[in-house]
């Protein structure tokens, strides 16, 4: 555990992108570091030096919710979706924590309580079953060693 009076250096000492929160995470600011950027969106949400607290499980979520294909270049997401995707990160988080987290295989929060926000998923782990929201079978596919479940329908990849 760090302690610090000042976060946000600790937070810039270690390269590490702006929480959800934090009102400097805007739509243009990840626009300028998203514009030249050819990867994945997927592995891009995951990359903590840009946008801190989303991991595998959360990204699934979060584009599912912005109906963006995890293969989309990063570079290529409008300014307006990169509003919806912070607007979702931030709601599908907040509903995270309040659900005491996601437990899928021996998670546990600190007081050796298992979450519940996995009964809550749209995407993630989904692979094979319908789409909550159109009915279409979800994909599952592999990006950077991580797998990707997603609606063929709702999340067209953009190129």
């Amino acid at each position: 555990m760090v302690v610090t009076k000042h976060p946000e250096q600790f937070f810039e000492s270690k390269r590490l992108g702006y929480e959800p929160w934090d009102e400097k995470l805007t739509s243009e600011y990840l626009k300028k570091k998203y514009s030249t950027i050819g990867r994945p969106i997927k592995l891009v949400l995951l990359d903590q030096a840009i946008f801190v607290g989303v991991g595998n499980i959360y990204a699934d979520e979060i584009l599912h919710d912005i109906r963006v294909h995890p293969l989309t270049p990063a570079k290529m997401i409008s300014t307006i979706k990169l509003s919806r995707l912070i607007l979702s990160a931030r709601r599908i988080l907040e509903n995270a924590i309040q659900a005491g987290g996601t437990t899928i295989r021996s998670y546990t929060s600190g007081l050796n309580v298992h979450g519940r926000f996995q009964i809550q998923l749209a995407a993630y782990g989904q692979g094979g079953k319908p789409c909550p929201r159109c009915g279409t079978t979800m994909d599952r596919i592999v990006i950077g060693g991580r797998s990707s479940v997603f609606c063929p329908k709702c999340q067209k990849v953009k190129r």
